[in-house]
């Protein structure tokens, strides 16, 4: 697990998303301690989310485009 500080956290946010994208978990600190954990959503969380969104598109309530 990185710990990035609260000002880089800023500055490289898409970079650090990026980072949680490919599976890594990152700690933000702010005057050395801990005020935020960033980690990838959990398998339930995406099985859930892809499910929804299916099932939203195939009954015409989700519209793309």
């Amino acid at each position: 697990m990185t710990q990035v500080k609260w000002r880089d956290f800023r500055e490289n946010l898409a970079d650090i998303i990026e980072r949680v994208r490919s599976g890594e978990r990152v700690q933000i600190t702010r005057h050395g301690k801990v005020v935020a954990e960033v980690a990838p959503p959990s398998r339930e969380l995406r099985t859930s989310f892809y499910k929804q969104t299916s099932e939203a598109i195939a009954s015409n309530e989700l519209r793309i485009g």
